[in-house]
């Protein structure tokens, strides 16, 4: 990475957490880099919708209560005071609250939203929701630019929002390399052999689907568990959908974990049976910890796979087709040493440090 001058960062996040089921992706990479830039010189602010926090931070952070507006008036405020260089929304709702400050006053700093799903297009496109596309299409493009953790999230945004192209730019999401390494070490109670899938127990995450592809594979492999990290609404219906499919005796739900990496580290595969994701980090975990994975070919692991030449892709939602898959991959039918090195190769791309990288030269012109 070249050298960075020292410069005033503000993140804008909902909430802090990195130790409980409050914790997401967005928790933990909002912590990341804000420790991230501490370490490198950087003074650092971060700003949340709750007094959330969850773990030792190393950064000062602050909270602002209220609707949109208000916290719009409270974020600019906070602008004002801390007279930042570059300020970072994680997510849309933070985003367009960040966009709202902008009409109350905006100031000389570059301006850096993010959305970080490609949904936004099924829940929106409906022509009842039009006046809203429009409202947020002028709200967020009155921001310098809007980061996308992936190209599938830039043409859901314009698809969806009628945003202008070159607000909007790619800004792949990173993962900790360092803390991955030490914790996936720690000693876990497993099953011998076991497939593994991490994430929220909610419906984008399409688990009944994942609970149905191994029930058809199951039975030709009589050791294998499939077990599940994750927790959220849809524990108990989940859980009853394995014992009326008959495979509760190998399905293992292990709740939320702070360290998900010693069981995706010691699994035979990694699925992914998402409905839709921004750039999921998961993915990128497993690549990283050289387990195989298997995914349905939604837009972005495409993308972060390089269509297929670091995972094994399945047509999306088809599960007779994922169920063969994983049984190629468990009986290794398929080069599994060069997928594995492929996509180790490939997780290496997803730092901390081209993430910063990548925001600063977009902003390069503006601090200019």
């Amino acid at each position: 990475m070249e050298k960075v001058n020292f410069m005033k960062f503000l993140i804008y996040t909902n909430h802090l957490g990195r130790g409980t089921t409050n914790a997401t992706a967005i928790t933990i990479m909002t912590s990341d880099l804000a420790n991230f830039l501490k370490n490198k010189g950087h003074e650092v602010l971060v700003v949340g919708n709750k007094n959330l926090i969850e773990e030792d931070v190393r950064f000062d952070y602050l909270y602002i209560q209220g609707g949109d507006i208000l916290r719009a008036y409270k974020l600019t405020n906070i602008i004002k005071d801390f007279q930042p260089d570059i300020i970072y929304s994680f997510m849309r709702p933070q985003s367009l609250v960040l966009a709202l400050s902008t009409i109350i006053k905006k100031f000389d700093a570059c301006y850096v939203g993010s959305v970080h799903n490609t949904d936004n297009y099924l829940k929106y496109h409906k022509s009842l929701y039009l006046p809203y596309r429009i409202l947020v299409k002028h709200l967020l493009e009155r921001l310098d630019y809007i980061a996308c953790p992936s190209k599938a999230v830039v043409e859901d945004l314009k698809k969806t929002y009628f945003m202008k192209e070159e607000k909007l730019c790619v800004v792949n999401n990173f993962i900790d390399y360092e803390r991955i390494d030490k914790l996936s070490q720690e000693n876990v109670e497993v099953p011998d052999e076991y497939i593994v899938s991490v994430g929220r127990l909610e419906e984008q995450k399409n688990y009944k689907s994942l609970l149905r592809v191994f029930n058809k594979i199951h039975k030709e492999f009589p050791n294998l568990w499939l077990v599940i990290v994750g927790e959220g609404s849809q524990r108990a219906e989940l859980e009853a959908l394995s014992y009326s499919l008959g495979i509760s005796h190998r399905v293992l739900f292990v709740g939320y974990q702070q360290n998900p990496w010693k069981y995706i580290k010691r699994a035979k595969l990694f699925v992914l049976t998402s409905w839709y994701e921004g750039s999921p980090q998961v993915v990128l975990e497993a690549m990283y910890l050289k387990v195989p994975v298997v995914s349905y070919n939604i837009p972005p692991v495409v993308e972060q796979s390089r269509e297929g030449k670091c995972a094994l892709l399945v047509p999306a939602y088809d599960e007779s087709s994922m169920a063969e898959a994983l049984i190629k991959v468990l009986k290794e039918e398929v080069d599994l040493a060069g997928l594995v090195e492929n996509a180790y190769k490939r997780s290496l791309e997803f730092s901390v440090e081209n993430f910063v990288e990548r925001i600063t030269k977009k902003c390069s012109g503006k601090l200019l």
